[in-house]
């Protein structure tokens, strides 16, 4: 059985020989309903959100169920279960979810695909309580080896009252820095101060491109140079450090492109400027626009099976070898050459070269760095565990 965004944008893929079943859209109860008709020795049937596929290949496409409302209602997830061969990493570094969905509409978001998969159901309205948060939290802070917090929320600074009860529960409750994704429109002093206040030492804001054209016309992302560079100095007068989020390798554009996106970065002087490939989602407006322009094939598995494991290797395609080379290039290159500016006429040329397996390592080394010692700061007595982690970070 497979679920998550894959199958709910793309459920012909029950038709492999290998799915038995898909989830689509949210899971929870489904899988409780299926677990249940397993134990009981039958064939299951009629569980919403789910497609079944009968022995005979035929298959049972049920209807969805309504959202889940009220996010409390759901158990605190098990971390018992993390199997990546670092379990104690993950009582370390606690990646946490306050909320679903998004309200914003960016062309390149599974969120907005979503939203509209339940448009009269209020997807992106549903927050868990900050009681049911912070004991979660607590749960893993018993552990004993809570160092940092990741809220993975698509945009954490959203609700300024859910903000204000949390900041003060969490400095109280938890008190071990976090980070958050934020959005230039609603990073407010007030905003920054709370988060500030509570143990925030970092956030990380979406640039997406340079180009402010591309970024409002073709990612739907209303939001011009100026607000980030505002949204920037109210970061760092909190004394938040910032990590920067941008997408390289647009197709019907060029190096210079990706070069204006590395020099706005540079402007903002982030602490770190992460980068990566645009990977249209099936399900997504860049994926349809993309797929009406011929730049992804009809056939859905031979676009899946063009795509990369990772988001620094690209997925679409490039005019001339020399181009892709370039962009791959840049990738590796593109943080390093944002906290040292001066570096830029040096990347200039060094894109043109067939050193990517340098680059890489330079790219690992920097990045690993950057996370581990400013952007996630935590204590060098679980150094073996990061710089394990840091391998497959920067593999």
């Amino acid at each position: 059985i497979f679920g998550g965004w894959h199958p709910t944008y793309a459920p012909e893929m029950i038709g492999l020989d290998a799915v038995d079943a898909i989830c689509i859209g949210e899971g929870e109860w489904a899988m409780i309903e299926l677990c249940e008709q397993l134990d009981a020795g039958v064939h299951p049937t009629g569980i919403q959100n789910l497609w079944i596929k009968d022995p005979d290949g035929a298959v049972e496409k049920n209807p969805n169920r309504p959202l889940i409302q009220n996010l409390d209602e759901l158990p605190h997830p098990d971390r018992n279960f993390m199997v990546s061969g670092q379990p104690e990493y993950y009582y370390i570094i606690a990646a946490v979810v306050t909320q679903r969905s998004c309200p914003f509409a960016c062309s390149f978001c599974v969120n907005n695909a979503f939203n509209k998969l339940y448009k009269d159901q209020n997807p992106h309205k549903r927050r868990r309580s900050v009681d049911h948060v912070i004991s979660e939290l607590a749960e893993i802070k018993a552990h004993g080896k809570l160092e940092f917090v990741k809220f993975e929320d698509s945009i954490f600074t959203l609700h300024p009252t859910w903000i204000r009860e949390f900041s003060d529960k969490y400095r109280r409750r938890i008190g071990v820095p976090f980070t958050c994704f934020v959005r230039a429109e609603v990073a407010t002093p007030q905003m920054m101060r709370h988060i500030k206040e509570a143990g925030a030492v970092s956030v990380a804001l979406g640039v997406e491109v340079g180009d402010e054209k591309i970024r409002q016309e073709v990612f739907n992302k209303k939001i011009t140079d100026e607000m980030l560079k505002k949204a920037v100095r109210i970061i760092r007068a909190e004394g938040l450090k910032i990590r920067t989020h941008n997408i390289l390798g647009l197709p019907g554009y060029n190096i210079e492109t990706d070069l204006k996106t590395l020099r706005l970065n540079a402007e903002l002087k982030p602490d770190y400027a992460s980068s990566g490939f645009l990977q249209p989602y099936p399900g997504t407006d860049i994926y349809n626009r993309y797929l009406e322009e011929g730049l992804i094939p009809s056939d859905l598995y031979e676009y899946l099976r063009s795509m990369p494991d990772s988001y620094i290797e690209p997925s679409l395609p490039f005019p001339d070898d020399k181009s892709r080379l370039q962009a791959r290039n840049l990738q590796r290159l593109f943080a390093i050459t944002v906290n040292f500016p001066s570096l830029y006429p040096l990347t200039r040329k060094l894109i043109n070269y067939h050193h990517t397996g340098l680059y890489r390592l330079l790219y690992g080394v920097w990045k690993s760095f950057a996370y581990f010692f400013k952007i996630w700061p935590i204590s060098l007595r679980q150094l073996p565990i990061l710089i394990k982690r840091a391998g497959r970070m920067a593999s």
